[in-house]
């Protein structure tokens, strides 16, 4: 059997601010990068953990090419877990 070629995409995680107030220590600019299966952060920029948790899970999906009608492919922002937060 023939070996497929596998590319996993880097990505950029940024925060952005949503319509209602950001209360998380989640500042809107902040990010990361995900190269491979190392997260990258640099400069003094800090990201906190839960929001990082609940994203952690959606990376591998979002590395890998999925079909045009799947909601990773057309969703790019996922909401903070602090359901009072309008932090993306």
């Amino acid at each position: 059997m023939a070996e497929r070629p596998f590319e996993l995409y880097d990505l950029k995680v940024e925060v952005v601010a949503g319509d209602r107030p950001m209360i998380c220590n989640h500042p809107e600019g902040a990010y990361f990068m995900v190269e491979g299966e190392t997260l990258v952060f640099s400069g003094p920029d800090r990201f906190p953990m839960f929001p990082l948790a609940a994203i952690l899970p959606l990376l591998p999906a979002k590395q890998r090419v999925t079909d045009e009608n799947d909601w990773m492919t057309t969703d790019t922002e996922v909401a903070c877990p602090d359901p009072h937060c309008g932090g993306c």
